[in-house]
């Protein structure tokens, strides 16, 4: 019943084609009419633009056409910026169609263009084409570079259509080597800046990215909600050459779902779509899908057909990535067949194919198959060969792999480029909200500075009408002399009851506040400012603020206010020791007063303490570093547990697989070989896990150093004992001085690990028939354990190494033994906690003599 429903929803969805179509002509008519009808040049170019951007989606040619129509208009009536953004445009277009060389000389030919063009605009719209450029380069580290860029020209000039095709971008680059989880990040922004945009063709390319992600989450029911909203905004604009695309990734999740048969069904109106459009590279695709999913059935003759017609359509545009997989199909084909000539044959391709394009997982799948094929039909060495190849693969992608990322040899240097870049844009956006902040304070204060002068023009203006009257009144009525001596009191009682408001107002200002002369001279201040200088407003007036000035880093003189009788705003910043004594970061600004007639008469200054803003600047970089070392001491940690675990357990499960499907056809030297080889795989992971537990004691600080006394012999005589099986096996001679007793103080069980680390080390690095040579001796201070091989000894440029990194150095033993690099550094931290030392001295190819000190008993 729901596969009924969901075909009855398809096959509507084709019906509609033809309404959606009309729609399509409808708004592509839209364009066209905006653009023959608008007569103001900006907004024909701007027309122009989008039915440009509409054709790069649907007729490329008609797009370039277009293109080169608005770039002769836009020259004819000297619109030189919109003449560059069409030149963008126009570069895109021809990225579409893969035209690679024209691009990088128009690329070069821009730069200068964009550079006199002054418009942050513009420089985003560069930056998105070089994104683009880079990202079909697949220089995936210059695409990420640009599209950061992109987002931070887009932020500054508030183009929130073009920051969203910009965080698309930054997806689609995450997407690309595997860190899925900053995918859906970005392409979550990108999404959440499109909600009520008109760009709804490129909404279903999001949708289409979005809904990848999902499925690689095995979100199914997210997924194809995201893949229907795409398929549903192309089908409005009729961009059928996405449809093909986007029902082949529906088809992918009913398969996921087991849903066979609708899987088929829809891969196939997916390959209709691609083949009407002549999408070769998505005719591949879904002729490889449709091959494996008719494999896995076991329909072999179905499989062939479809796997050949990927083979030949992928062969005619020679994509690596896609031949490494239809081959892989093809030798699992053959291999069901029983035909192992061909199945290996097409395995060999499928690996070299995976070789040319750097995934090493794919070629690592490859190998692994072969192993299997040439098991099959007997030739077991091959087949133990393919297998060792396997484990240095393994070692590969150890090497190439940076956590969650895939296993591309640019993921280290993308991944050091984000943190700088994804670190400028938090430095942006706690600039941005620094500024808002500073902006808030900028308003309240010329808030402050209006209505104080305001005060101030009311206050001299109340003052000479007073005084105007008064002498009216003593030139008129000389008799009344005494009655105005008292008026005239009044009047100075009212000028200072309108003084001390003033102070008062200034008073409740909490920052510091003081005004000047137009010598720069103090006339007055609150109480804030006496408490920054110490001093009253008496003791402070008339002292110029040059002198206050000596006291702090702080700009105070304002010589474009005094020298220049300039009454605009001034910021300054800088150090200032409060009363408190404690030295203040803060930020002083200053702004000229004008009088009636237009003459400079002084200027009122107020400053703001940022200290505490400061402060946390600082503990967010800090606490950045912090964590950017707590998380690197982690990855180093399971990096290599992934690692150095992973590689014995692949050989001790391929070798007993063997064993156990072809123990009746191994000789007796044979399954002896596969158990010795079982056995070296098991010593290395005991020894492994010894030296990790240790190493995971000492990172996590839960050591407790339990020094008590004992003889040296002791341990020496232990740790003998348990690499005397290796020791007699090599035939190696132990020379041994079994003197009198030393005593050491120190922590018995650390001390073990020590000498068993490095007596381990000098047996792994002698060859056999060697000899090694155990001495002790005692001076005032502490007892000297000397451990000499005559071994294959230690390269000059590594001493340093294994002496001060806490990098792991190995190298492989004298019988090509391999090593994990953790027991010196276990050594050196558990001599460091018991007051030991250790010193090497070697030379390659003679051997290597190591020298231990331990404190002597009391």
């Amino acid at each position: 019943m729901l596969k009924r429903i969901f075909f009855h929803i398809i096959a509507l969805m084709l019906l509609s084609v033809n309404i959606f179509a009309q729609e399509s002509s409808a708004y592509e008519d839209g364009l066209i009419n905006a653009v023959e009808s608008t007569t103001d040049p900006i907004e024909k170019v701007n027309a122009y633009i989008k039915l440009i951007r509409y054709y790069q989606e649907t007729d490329i040619a008609r797009a370039i056409e277009n293109a080169n129509q608005a770039q002769h208009y836009a020259k004819n009536n000297k619109l030189k910026l919109k003449i560059i953004e069409i030149k963008l445009l126009n570069i895109s277009s021809l990225l579409i169609l893969e035209k690679y060389e024209t691009v990088t000389r128009e690329l070069e030919n821009m730069e200068s263009e964009i550079d006199h063009s002054n418009s942050v605009y513009l420089l985003g719209e560069y930056y998105l084409v070089n994104a683009l450029y880079y990202y079909k380069k697949n220089d995936i580290a210059k695409s990420f570079e640009y599209s950061l860029k992109a987002v931070r020209s887009f932020r500054e000039c508030k183009e929130s259509d073009r920051l969203a095709v910009a965080y698309k971008n930054i997806g689609s680059n995450y997407f690309y080597f595997g860190d899925l989880g900053k995918a859906l990040e970005y392409y979550k922004l990108s999404e959440g800046l499109l909600e009520s945009t008109s760009c709804l063709i490129f909404k279903g390319k999001l949708y289409t990215e979005l809904g990848k992600v999902y499925y690689s989450f095995a979100e199914y029911k997210t997924a194809i909600k995201y893949f229907k909203n795409a398929y549903t905004l192309f089908e409005q604009y009729n961009v059928t050459k996405h449809y093909a695309e986007v029902l082949s990734n529906i088809a992918a999740v009913h398969f996921k779902q087991k849903d066979i048969v609708d899987a088929i069904n829809v891969y196939q109106y997916a390959l209709k779509y691609a083949s009407d459009n002549n999408d070769i590279n998505n005719k591949a695709i879904i002729y490889n899908k449709i091959g494996d999913i008719y494999l896995s059935l076991n329909r072999l003759d179905s499989s062939k057909i479809y796997l050949s017609n990927s083979l030949v359509a992928c062969e005619t545009f020679n994509n690596a990535e896609l031949l490494t997989q239809i081959h892989f199909s093809i030798s699992e084909l053959y291999y069901k067949h029983g035909d192992f000539e061909k199945a290996i044959l097409h395995m060999t391709h499928s690996y070299h194919n995976a070789e040319k394009t750097g995934n090493v997982k794919a070629a690592q799948n490859a190998v692994i198959y072969l192993a299997k094929i040439e098991a099959a039909r007997g030739n077991y060495q091959m087949a133990y060969n393919y297998q060792q190849i396997s484990i240095e693969l393994s070692d590969s992608i150890f090497k190439l792999s940076n956590i969650g990322i895939a296993y591309k040899p640019e993921s280290q240097e993308i991944r050091r480029k984000l943190y700088l870049y994804e670190t400028e844009l938090e430095k942006d956006d706690l600039v941005i909200m620094y500024e808002q902040e500073e902006k808030k304070f900028l308003v309240s204060l010329i808030l402050f500075s209006s209505i104080l002068i305001v005060i101030i023009l009311f206050i001299a203006y109340w003052r000479v009408k007073v005084n105007k009257r008064n002498s009216n009144k003593y030139q008129a009525k000389a008799k009344e002399v005494n009655d105005q001596k008292a008026l005239l009191e009044i009047s100075n009682i009212e000028i200072m009851e309108q003084y001390a408001f003033i102070e008062t107002l200034l008073n409740t200002i909490p920052n510091p506040v003081f005004y000047t002369d137009k010598r720069n001279r103090v006339l007055g201040c609150n109480h804030a400012f006496e408490s920054v200088c110490n001093a009253t407003a008496e003791e402070l007036a008339g002292v110029s603020m040059k002198y206050i000035s000596k006291y702090s880093d702080i700009e105070f003189t304002g010589e474009n206010i005094f020298e220049k009788n300039d009454p605009g705003l001034y910021r300054s910043e800088g150090r200032l020791k409060f009363q408190d004594g404690v030295e203040h970061f803060v930020l002083c600004y200053r702004k000229g007063i004008i009088d009636n007639d237009g003459l400079f008469i002084g200027s009122v200054g107020i400053l703001n303490d940022v200290t505490e803003l400061k402060s946390t600047q600082h503990n967010l970089i800090k606490s950045e570093e912090k964590l950017k070392e707590a998380l690197d001491a982690k990855n180093k940690f399971f990096n290599i547990v992934a690692h150095d675990l992973k590689n014995p357990f692949n050989a001790v499960l391929g070798l007993s697989m063997l064993l156990v499907d072809n123990y009746s056809k191994y000789s007796k030297n044979e399954i002896i070989e596969c158990l010795e080889n079982i056995n070296k795989s098991a010593t290395q992971v005991y020894n492994l896990l010894e030296n990790l537990l240790d190493w995971a004691r000492t990172q996590s600080g839960a050591l407790n150093v339990r020094p008590v006394v004992f003889s040296i012999n002791e341990p020496i005589r232990d740790c003998l004992d348990l690499l005397r099986f290796l020791i007699e096996k090599k035939n190696i001679k132990i020379k041994y001085d079994h003197g009198a007793d030393l005593l050491i103080r120190a922590d018995k069980d650390m001390t073990m690990v020590i000498i068993r680390n490095i007596l381990a080390n000098a047996v792994k690095y002698t060859p056999e028939n060697g000899q090694v040579s155990v001495t002790t001796e005692r001076n005032t201070e502490v007892v000297k354990l000397t451990i000499k091989d005559n071994g294959i000894g230690i390269k000059h440029s590594n001493i340093e190494k294994l002496l001060k990194t806490d990098k792991p150095v190995s190298t492989p033993g004298a019988d090509n033994e391999k090593g994990t690099g953790l027991g010196l550094i276990i050594t050196r931290e558990f001599l460091r906690l018991n007051n030991g030392s250790i010193e090497v001295k070697s030379k390659e190819g003679e051997g290597t003599e190591f020298t231990i000190s331990i404190p002597v008993a009391g």
